[in-house]
Parts: C-alpha cells; structure tokens; sequence
C-alpha cells in the first residue's frame, strides 16, 4: 500500500485501524465461545497478544511522518480609520 510504503501519517493511521479491527475480532470470537474456559483463555490471550501489537506500532510511530502544527488560515484585520 502506497501509504505504508510513504510511511505517511495515513499509513500509521491505517495499521491503528487494523489493530482496532484486530481487537474487536478477538473480542467477537470470544464471546461466540461456547465454552467458559475458551472464553477466558481467548480474551487473555488475545489481550496480550493486541497489548503487543500496539506497543510494537506506537514504537514505530516516529518513523512515520507526522505534520506538527495546526493549519490555520491567514486572517485579514480590519483597521480601524482614524478618528478626527
């Protein structure tokens, strides 16, 4: 993927998603467990395993480009005319 790829802001956010997707993925499956034990195991070790994802991504955060600022637009002032 071309963002990836740039190593853009977008990229970073994209790889975010994906590990928000992964999250919510873990958690579903989990739930449609019959098994108690299943449910327990899969939760825990689905919250190690998105725990280590997130910390690998937020390392290589700095490596993506980030804008720092905020835009902001050129403002006109209106002088006041002076007074006599």
């Amino acid at each position: 993927m071309k963002p990836l790829q740039d190593r853009t802001k977008k990229g970073w956010t994209l790889l975010f998603v994906v590990l928000l997707l992964g999250a919510v993925s873990i958690v579903l499956s989990a739930l449609f467990t019959l098994s108690a034990y299943r449910i327990i195991s899969d939760l825990i070790f689905g919250a190690i395993a998105i725990a280590l994802g997130a910390y690998l991504l937020f390392e290589v955060r700095s490596q993506f480009a980030h804008t720092t600022g905020v835009r902001t637009r050129a403002r006109t002032t209106k002088t006041a005319k002076p007074t006599k």
